[in-house]
């Protein structure tokens, strides 16, 4: 019993022991097996799902996420929903309550509602007047969130629903009386003729004979034109050899290079802005006014601008009162930190009556961004209402792509060769993989809370107290430990 190999698996056993003194775990569990993860998912899922139950007790206002999708292998259909609030100290936090089989009767309004209603109620919560609802603005789900809720609809499904029209459509309706025609001819025609080569390659050999991997256009995609023609543009001198002797050639002579440059110039400012508003983590709902007038100052026709850029240009503009933004105005408010509060009937006239700064020292992100929920935190005591305020409104996301990330994950885990795993397991994987670090973290914090409190408190020397106070709550600390340990195994 020596050499190398025996002493560096003692010395990993030794290690692993110290690392876990309190596990559960068997052996043999830990060996690769394909039943390695399921075998401990339900159970790291179970004590995951009452943690989440617990934080919603205390939840008296929140924001509810939704959508739903389709999965094309199996056929299966998916409502995803989120949940988001603000905790005392202005944290904004995010969870995934599932990905579940969608089993209603049909994909009716009333259906959907009672569907939703239905997995709210597992974490005992339900929509009423002080919830919000964030999902796209197809007419089922406008029709089954118009009562009992308030109902905000995606930024970004919007925004893609007008870039959607500027490419593909020939008119719009504006409502039931009115209709609008796109006039965008000259986009359109490069948009079919660049799809149509695209399927074409993608479907053949020749695809492998590229430097980069051309992308079929998507409708679901935020912004898929730009995506289709920014690859297409930056493979576009190598596509006349591959077209050489195709029926496509014809149809890549007709595309003009520059024409493709100004569509994806144009675009670039869209996806900037799409991407910032599907921000998980952050407030976004304060940005979408001023990242919609820059959109629209992005609209206005210059004089060197080609047909393609003008009439989208035309198209996408829309005609309204060009304002003065007065969110960094009402963002910039210079507050004395010793003043009290203020009269809640003259709280909002002091606040706009304030001297305006530009110091955010302590409110920003590392990219440069504010966070504006950090400075409504440090202005609660002079502002009180109208920190409660904010604190309600900037948990409310721009978007829901917090559960389009979430099918995108299920395209991850579902494909072609894999396709026997159910819908209730894929649906535990997914809520592991999108709170568990974040309930772990929650109750760290927790934890270190109840210690710094039991520690700042008389202890009280009675022999027969100091042996009966802590043994249940000791027992359940080192079973929490050990179904944490247990998730860090199997799923790190």
């Amino acid at each position: 019993m020596n050499g190398d190999g025996f002493y560096n698996v003692a010395q990993v056993l030794f290690e692993a022991g110290s690392y876990f003194p309190h596990s559960s775990i068997q052996v043999q569990h830990i060996f690769p097996h394909p039943t390695t993860i399921s075998r401990g998912v339900m159970q790291i899922y179970e004590h995951s799902k009452q943690q989440l139950i617990q934080i919603c007790k205390d939840i008296k206002s929140c924001c509810v996420v939704v959508d739903s999708w389709s999965e094309k292998y199996t056929g299966i259909n998916y409502c995803g929903i989120g949940l988001r609030f603000t905790d005392e100290n202005f944290k904004l936090l995010s969870f995934v309550l599932g990905c579940y089989a969608y089993d209603a009767p049909s994909h009716a309004a009333l259906h959907f509602r009672e569907f939703v209603d239905s997995k709210l109620q597992e974490y005992n919560s339900q929509l009423d007047s002080s919830k919000f609802v964030i999902s796209d603005n197809e007419p089922n789900m406008l029709a089954a969130f118009r009562d009992n809720c308030q109902r905000i609809g995606c930024s970004d499904h919007y925004l893609n629903k007008q870039l959607q029209h500027a490419f593909e459509s020939s008119e719009i309706h504006l409502n039931k009386n009115i209709v609008e025609n796109v006039n965008c001819t000259a986009a359109q025609n490069i948009f079919s003729l660049v799809k149509n080569i695209v399927v074409d390659i993608r479907r053949s050999h020749r695809q492998q004979q590229q430097s980069m991997k051309l992308q079929v256009y998507s409708g679901t995609r935020f912004n898929g034109a730009l995506t289709m023609l920014d690859i297409f543009r930056e493979v576009f001198y190598e596509l006349s050899a591959l077209l050489t002797n195709t029926k496509s050639m014809d149809s890549f002579n007709l595309i003009d290079k520059k024409s493709v440059d100004d569509i994806c110039c144009f675009l670039q400012p869209f996806d900037e802005v799409i991407q910032s508003l599907s921000e998980d983590h952050r407030s976004t709902l304060h940005k979408v006014i001023s990242y919609r007038q820059c959109l629209i100052n992005k609209c206005e026709i210059n004089e060197d601008d080609s047909i393609v850029i003008a009439e989208l240009k035309t198209f996408l503009d829309v005609v309204v009162s060009k304002s003065k933004s007065l969110l960094v105005q009402c963002f910039d408010v210079q507050v004395d930190s010793t003043m009290e509060a203020i009269n809640p009937h003259q709280e909002i006239d002091v606040y706009l009556n304030s001297e305006f700064c530009c110091n955010h020292d302590g409110n920003g992100f590392e990219d440069g961004d504010i966070d504006i929920l950090s400075y409504w935190r440090e202005k609660q005591n002079q502002f009180s209402i109208l920190s409660f305020i904010a604190k309600q409104i900037h948990m409310i996301p721009a978007s829901n792509t917090t559960v389009e990330r979430l099918f995108s994950s299920t395209k991850n885990v579902i494909s072609e060769k894999r396709t026997n795993i159910g819908s209730q397991k894929l649906n535990q994987l997914l809520f592991l993989q999108k709170n568990l670090n974040l309930l772990k973290q929650l109750s760290n914090d927790s934890r270190r809370k109840r210690t710094i409190s039991m520690s700042s408190t008389t202890t009280i020397s009675s022999e027969d107290s100091t042996c009966t106070m802590p043994k249940q709550s000791k027992l359940d600390h080192e079973e929490s430990e050990s179904i944490s340990d247990d998730a860090e195994i199997f799923l790190d």
